[in-house]
């Protein structure tokens, strides 16, 4: 999130010097640019210390995310997958207007600019392939015809990162020419309108751009930006690489290489950007790769001097031999910065949380006792047969009974921990647990948290994950799931209502909250949005007209009173129960209703103010069980009361009676 704005370190090196000095130059130095002065999601996982955790949510909470106020309002197309997280800008003036903003990369290097509150066209959308075209994953090394994280194409894959002072969005294409050669470009664009900034694009040559993966999200801070790489399908030869440029001139001010005289130990993170402290020192995580704690540094968590990039300490686990040969990355996932200490949490593919102090990292010592804290946060007794990685980041929130820990490790449950401000640990085992297990295989659950402060009540942890099959080197279904932050309880899952489909899982981007909304991407070229809907629960809506003779009834088939759900009980074509709604606002809806089968027979349509929606519905197709059916859009032209009416125009099967069972009326806005 855009907290407190900062100016670039020129302007406060230029406010220091003598106003006598600069005035015969002719020159002003620094001015202060237009910034985003909204509520603003401008890097990955909300802010620079990687908490995920949005706290000034004001709309969703868990009493109001649940499965009849809450599902999927639109979705946009893109022109190819997602890989990179999206971002957000509110009140932004843009194509004409002011307008929430979300934005979203593709692997084709497009960027695209789209309304958050309702479906259509982009704002604006751009691509950056320079003539070119995106390199695909089976070009880019000697395994990626079998090892496919990547299908198709990979163009922008990191988490680009926004400059809420300048609102430049920087991120890195990657290209084959039109001469043949592979090139990595350094982005600066303006996000009202996607055009070029200042010495834009420059072209990265001091890494290998066919071998290196962009895969972290770009950071920022105090004026530099800073890109890591790791290697495309492992394929050698290859090292974990991060530079550092200027923000303004994009000139490269640093570099650090993890394996300066040996290989690998890339910085994937699993989409993770590297975090930043309170004094600007920046952490990240490395893979396996050659370790010797002097020049190499695979398995290792950093911490850097931005922009010179020189190493100023760091952590490596005991084990790291083992890490290294049994292919478990400490960087499968990145650092966190716990709120309010001076520690950093850190997970990898051994499942297991490494809590350190850093102002004192610990270096390596026999059985990681220097350090503040490590424990096993993904349970392997669940499948104890299967692997148990930790991917992007765990999440940190400060909730009314304390600081809860997150994490959602492969093969296992998402689970919340404690922090005991007494031990100045974790306390073991977790406190709570979700009841959501995806599928056998990768990766777990892709985290982010909402909340209004520390409120009670206010918190949800949102979750992507598979629906079915495993991500690692497979396109699969994905799907959506919300849990009350306090006690881990599930509040909703897309799985519940086909019309919710969260289309295949994107298994880089975590869901992304803003302003009463979620933003889900897809390996489907699709972002979806979900949000509160305006339902209108059977019971509490006043009956207008009925069929002449007949009534609502209730489920047990009693005259209607109240309760959950209403009978129509036909025995004729025409007959209809009718009542009043009360449209929130005039604009597009998507209108659904949730029905359950029963002895229904019928075939209904409904219709607002006289117009019918969308085709008939065949009740016989309905289950036993209430389920969500959306019925067509309609779009209201004025707020306040308008008729809906439920009309049987004919039966299904052989039955004197059919009914129909209706539990409420939902107004998605589109």
């Amino acid at each position: 999130m855009s907290g407190g704005l900062f100016f670039d370190r020129r302007c406060r090196v230029a406010a220091l010097l003598p106003a006598l000095l600069l005035a015969p130059l002719g020159v002003a130095l620094c001015q202060e640019p237009e910034a985003l002065t909204g509520f603003a999601v401008t890097t990955r996982n909300y802010d620079n210390q990687r908490t995920g955790a949005n706290t000034a949510e004001k709309t969703l909470n868990a009493g109001n995310v649940k499965f009849s106020s809450f599902g999927k309002l639109f979705q946009v197309s893109v022109d190819d997958q997602v890989y990179a997280g999206i971002l957000y800008a509110s009140g932004l003036s843009i194509a004409g207007g002011s307008h929430n903003v979300f934005f979203v990369e593709t692997v084709n290097n497009t960027v695209y600019a789209f309304d958050a509150d309702r479906a259509g066209s982009p704002l604006w959308q751009r691509n950056f392939n320079n003539g070119g075209r995106p390199t695909n994953n089976t070009e880019v090394g000697s395994k990626c015809g079998t090892f496919r994280d990547f299908r198709g194409h990979i163009g922008i894959v990191g988490t680009p990162v926004i400059d809420p002072n300048t609102m430049a969005l920087y991120f890195v294409t990657r290209t084959v020419d039109s001469d043949g050669t592979t090139r990595q470009r350094l982005q600066a664009i303006n996000i009202a309108d996607g055009t070029d900034r200042p010495n834009s694009p420059h072209v990265i040559g001091t890494i290998n751009a066919v071998t290196n993966n962009q895969r972290p999200g770009l950071a920022l801070s105090q004026g530099v930006v800073i890109v890591a790489w790791s290697s495309y399908c492992d394929t050698p030869p290859y090292n974990g690489r991060v530079s550092a440029f200027d923000a303004t001139t994009l000139a490269q001010l640093g570099s650090f290489n993890a394996t300066a005289t040996g290989s690998l130990a890339g910085i994937w993170m699993a989409g993770a950007a590297p975090a930043f402290d309170s004094s600007g020192n920046l952490y990240l995580t490395t893979g396996n790769g050659t370790w010797d704690g002097t020049n190499n540094f695979g398995e290792t968590v950093l911490k850097l001097d931005p922009p010179s990039l020189s190493r100023l300490d760091w952590f490596t686990p005991s084990n790291v031999s083992s890490l290294n040969s049994g292919d478990l990355d400490l960087g499968s996932a990145g650092p966190i910065l716990v709120p309010g200490n001076n520690l950093l949490v850190q997970g990898g593919k051994q499942g297991r949380a490494y809590l350190l102090d850093i102002n004192n990292m610990g270096h390596m010592v026999s059985g990681d006792t220097q350090i503040q804290q490590s424990w096993q946060a993904v349970d392997t007794t669940v499948r104890p047969s299967n692997t148990h990685h930790l991917h992007n980041t765990m999440i940190a929130w400060n909730s009314p009974q304390g600081l809860n820990l997150y994490s959602w490790g492969e093969n296992d449950f998402a689970r919340a921990w404690r922090f005991n401000t007494g031990t100045h640990k974790f306390n073991t085992p977790a406190f709570a647990a979700g009841s959501i297990l995806p599928p056998i295989g990768m990766p777990g659950g892709m985290m982010t948290l909402s909340a209004n402060g520390s409120a009670a009540g206010s918190g949800v942890l949102w979750g992507a994950s598979p629906f079915s099959g495993d991500a690692n080197h497979n396109t699969v279904p994905g799907r959506l799931d919300a849990f009350n932050a306090e006690t881990m309880a599930l509040l909703y899952s897309s799985t519940m209502n086909s019309a919710d489909n969260a289309n295949t899982f994107a298994k880089g981007a975590p869901p992304l909250v803003a302003n009463g909304k979620v933003y889900l991407a897809s390996l489907s070229n699709s972002v979806s949005v979900y949000g509160l809907t305006s339902t209108f629960e059977a019971e509490a809506l006043p009956v207008a007209a009925f069929s002449s003779g007949r009534s609502l009834h209730n489920t047990s088939g009693t005259p209607y009173s109240g309760g959950q759900g209403m009978i129509l009980e036909g025995h004729a074509v025409g007959d209809f129960a009718a009542f009043t709604v009360n449209v929130p606002q005039a604009r597009s809806y998507n209108v659904r209703t949730r029905v359950k089968k029963l002895n229904n027979r019928a075939i209904w349509q409904l219709s607002v103010d006289g117009v019918n929606l969308g085709g008939t519905v065949d009740g016989f197709s309905a289950t036993q069980q209430w389920v969500e059916i959306p019925i067509g859009n309609m779009t209201f032209k004025t707020a306040g009361n308008h008729t809906f009416r439920f009309t049987v125009t004919g039966k299904n099967a052989n039955s004197s009676d059919f009914w129909i069972a209706l539990d409420y009326v939902k107004l998605a806005p589109r």
